[in-house]
């Protein structure tokens, strides 16, 4: 039931109702409420129709990997709520905005005290939006939070992401108002001479949005403002709109074995660089383990590991492969090859003059004439 519905049914109450007996909520009760909310969150999905419960349940539980788990409930219309374990966890989400469900943003809001969902406004969405056209006067951090400020609520500025991929902007973390149309651009006077340097804007993970009004949570065919007279979106409009998304840059990964952080491949100081478990298998290379002791691989046969005693190490090539015959491996196991057959292998006995076979019972009874 909708809460307008609500209020009108509570105004339909009786004055005798209206002043029957208060109740005042124990203090424990109470603290156990607010500890409730505080793991809290309550999410809105920004679009006109109606979405699947299930299946943004589904999703947005197999996509979140908190550590203790997310508890997801169902409200009214595109609303749910969403109870964790920890403060951690509930973070942990709230820093990884904005989230998308159906091509739509989710917008996201604290209950706290006695508010329900009805007084919730859902019109503040964080975006990490990416500031282009820089000059290099403007690639410090306090002009990123002036800049930041023309956007919306900065809350965090990042300089490193673009110079880990090469490239010159600001990557700045906005809390905007969803009602509002999107900012494509900024104009600033840098030197105070009258000369304006328009810089252009991309938000990071921007979904479905309206290429009219620039606003969040409808399509251009679901556009309710009017047209001006016979005007139409442009070509150029149109990539600029286009253009507006961004994907995240790629995020730097540091190797902890290396001397600066980073894993660097291909050649370094003229020399090539090789990972530490990178072997060559190619015939003719040997390796052996560091261990004293160890197995050896025989040169050219890279299927199968041989035990060198100490007294074998100095030995020849020609003295290690000649080792090396007669064994092979069957399902990681060595096993002896003998020249004869498998089956019924004879050999004779030279002290008796007469021929057993081998695997049958042998003896006085058994014996059988040459």
């Amino acid at each position: 039931m909708k809460s307008e519905e609500l209020v009108m049914l509570c105004s339909a109450l009786s004055i005798k109702e209206k002043e029957s007996p208060i109740g005042t909520l124990d203090s424990k009760l109470k603290a156990k409420g607010e500890q409730l909310l505080s793991l809290c969150l309550v999410g809105k999905v920004l679009i006109n129709k109606l979405v699947n419960k299930d299946a943004l349940i589904n999703v947005l539980s197999n996509l979140w990997r908190t550590n203790e788990g997310v508890d997801i409930e169902a409200l009214e219309g595109n609303l749910f709520a969403c109870y964790f374990k920890n403060l951690e966890d509930r973070k942990y989400i709230q820093q990884g905005r904005p989230w998308t469900f159906d091509r739509a943003i989710i917008a996201f809001e604290e209950p706290s005290g006695t508010s329900d969902v009805a007084s919730m406004n859902f019109n503040r969405v964080e975006f990490l939006v990416q500031i282009h056209n820089l000059p290099l006067l403007c690639l410090t951090e306090d002009i990123g939070t002036f800049l930041g400020k023309m956007i919306g609520v900065v809350t965090n500025v990042d300089l490193l992401a673009a110079k880990n991929i090469g490239e010159n902007f600001i990557r700045v973390r906005v809390v905007i108002d969803s009602e509002k149309p999107l900012k494509r651009s900024l104009k600033v006077d840098l030197l105070g001479n009258g000369i304006i340097t328009t810089m252009l804007l991309r938000y990071e993970r921007l979904q479905d949005f309206c290429f009219k009004c620039s606003k969040l949570g409808h399509s251009l065919r679901e556009c309710s403002e009017p047209r001006d007279g016979e005007e139409s979106i442009t070509e150029a409009q149109l990539r600029l709109n286009v253009w507006l998304r961004s994907e995240s840059p790629p995020k730097q990964f540091h190797h902890r074995n290396a001397p600066a952080g980073r894993r660097y491949w291909g050649n370094q100081s003229g020399k090539p660089h090789f990972s530490s478990g990178q072997g060559n298998w190619r015939a003719g290379a040997s390796w052996k383990k560091p261990v004293e002791g160890g197995p050896e691989r025989i040169p050219g046969n890279r299927s199968w590991w041989k035990d060198v005693s100490s007294d074998d190490r100095n030995a020849t090539t020609v003295e290690k492969l000649s080792l090396a015959k007669g064994i092979s491996i069957n399902e990681g196991k060595r096993e002896a090859k003998s020249p004869a057959k498998d089956t019924q292998m004879m050999e004779a006995n030279r002290t008796v003059g007469r021929v057993k076979e081998v695997g049958v019972p042998y003896g006085p009874n058994h014996e059988k004439k040459a």
